[in-house]
């Protein structure tokens, strides 16, 4: 068994699961309540504006802080290889959920635009973790994805790990609205 985080299938697995479904369902989110009110971007305006860009890179550095660190705690507190990169994998999974939440706006917090407004993304998440399930306890897919059957504290960490990143974005989102009134 390699040490790293992530074995290659789980890779495919991450990208699969997260880049697919929801990703389709982010593609019909209701618009943002002021859209119409907005100016139209200028002609040739890239959509990665900077506050995008601001928030993609955060996401990213977050995401690889909370995979390395539940993997460094894992082998840490003596879990095998495998339950580390279980573990990782769950975590990153589930933290690429939560960012597909609350990266729907670049400025307005996800709790203005509310978490039910896309009940596609919601049955996208929803069968993307009963196949999570599958993966993570059916004993005929453990041994080529690298997992095993978690436990509650083990999904108490991922979860508890993943939803870090709505804190961590609303306050990026505040502080993007903040700097955008204290510059114009």
């Amino acid at each position: 068994a390699s040490a790293l985080p992530l074995i290659a299938i789980q890779i495919l697995y991450v990208n699969l699961a997260t880049d697919g479904l929801p990703a389709i369902a982010l593609s019909v989110d209701p618009p943002e309540p002021d859209i119409m009110r907005r100016p139209p971007r200028p002609r040739g305006q890239s959509v990665f504006t900077v506050p995008v860009v601001r928030l993609i890179i955060l996401t990213g550095i977050w995401t690889f802080l909370l995979g390395l660190g539940v993997f460094v705690w894992a082998i840490n507190s003596g879990r095998s290889i495998i339950e580390a990169q279980a573990l990782c994998f769950v975590t990153l999974i589930l933290i690429q959920f939560a960012s597909a939440f609350n990266l729907r706006s670049e400025k307005h917090s996800l709790f203005k635009i509310g978490f039910l407004t896309n009940r596609w993304l919601l049955l996208a998440i929803f069968w993307e973790c009963i196949m999570l399930n599958l993966v993570v306890y059916l004993p005929a897919l453990q041994g080529p994805f690298h997992t095993f059957s978690l436990g509650a504290r083990d999904w108490l960490v991922a979860v508890g790990l993943a939803i870090t990143l709505f804190p961590v974005l609303e306050i990026a989102k505040l502080v993007g609205r903040w700097w955008g009134r204290a510059t114009s």
